[in-house]
């Protein structure tokens, strides 16, 4: 089947945390429905048209019913406790947001038991960060309604977010081998990388860097989560990688349009990227920053330098890198000593 660049008519589509293309059928007025494998198999357009077919909602169905989720949402999105949020934030929790009020926008807030909250959470309980991202929403949303005295009292009190384990994966230095060897330098795949793995910083401000950040040798930028400021000197790696870069263009990664990567788009050519370097699906994006942060670990740099670098305000999450390296370094030294026990003397003096 020939490779089509373009998603049918009313389908949109994003990577997940774990690399996995997801599609969805959007359409005004219509109900949104998840649409199985890839676009343009028989499968999926079977399920699209089918979509296409079904029974438009009557006129007026679509309103928001009073005192329900859908009315909650809305009203929340217009308090100052969402918008004081950084930009970044208030993105990420629309998305959330606009999937609570498809999927439950029509249940009221005071028939809401504990029951119902259980399956609102259910499609998420194979993603922890995504499940404990969605439970804090609903916290704020059902303290509003608190406060709107709609409920006495929040139903998620019983309620505690999922263990996230160790999170997104390190990249390992055969895993960077892999990449660098699939993208040469010049290719806007490249590009992309070494700006995540030479700069330590977070999807969200790499693919929105320019040449309007340099100073002297160095990239400087407010981080977009945090407004942390941050100076990083551009190494050898880096500006050869740059150098390819034309200096009339504004970002240092542009659309075929010459417009800065949107969050999905950005998502996509590095999953189309990590996948084409043969690299299993736990290495994203973000790993490389953990990956830049564990190369500053292993070359002993202390937390306070690996802050310096990643921009992390806490202490507690750099330490962690620093003693992860030192477990491996202490191991290797401590196996090395006994190394010779059971060693002929003739192998313990070639040692």
């Amino acid at each position: 089947m020939p490779r089509r660049s373009r998603l049918p008519a009313y389908v949109k589509g994003y990577v997940d945390r774990h690399g996995k293309s997801r599609y969805y059928f959007r359409r005004k007025g219509y109900p949104s429905v998840a649409l199985p494998g890839m676009p343009w198999t028989p499968l999926f357009m079977a399920a699209l048209e089918a979509a296409k077919g079904a029974e438009k909602p009557p006129i007026g169905a679509a309103r928001i019913i009073p005192r329900s989720i859908g009315d909650l949402t809305t009203r929340w999105k217009q308090t100052r406790a969402f918008l004081d949020l950084k930009k970044v934030t208030q993105n990420g929790l629309t998305s959330l947001i606009e999937w609570l009020q498809t999927e439950h926008g029509h249940r009221l807030v005071r028939e809401m038991r504990r029951r119902h909250l259980e399956a609102v959470l259910a499609p998420w309980s194979d993603r922890p960060s995504s499940h404990n991202r969605l439970l804090s929403l609903l916290r704020r949303l059902l303290n509003h309604a608190v406060v709107l005295e709609w409920i006495d009292v929040s139903p998620l009190q019983v309620f505690k977010k999922r263990k996230l384990g160790r999170g997104y994966a390190t990249w390992t230095e055969e895993h960077i081998a892999a990449y660098e060897a699939t993208w040469p330098v010049g290719t806007i795949q490249r590009t992309a990388f070494d700006l995540l793995v030479w700069t330590g910083q977070r999807s969200a401000d790499a693919r929105v860097m320019g040449w309007h950040q340099i100073e002297g040798d160095r990239i400087v930028l407010a981080q977009s989560k945090t407004e942390n400021p941050v100076s990083i000197p551009i190494c050898a790696p880096l500006a050869e990688s740059l150098a390819t870069v034309p200096s009339d263009q504004p970002f240092f990664l542009v659309s075929k349009t010459c417009k800065p990567f949107t969050t999905s788009m950005f998502s996509h050519l590095m999953s189309a990227a990590i996948d084409a370097a043969g690299l299993p699906t736990r290495c994203t994006p973000h790993g490389l920053r953990k990956a830049a942060c564990r190369r500053l670990a292993d070359a002993e740099c202390s937390a306070l330098e690996i802050m310096a670098v990643s921009g992390h305000r806490s202490l507690r999450e750099a330490q962690r890198y620093v003693e992860e390296a030192n477990q491996k370094r202490l191991a290797n030294s401590a196996l090395g000593r006994i190394a010779s026990i059971g060693a002929t003397p003739a192998e313990r003096q070639a040692s």
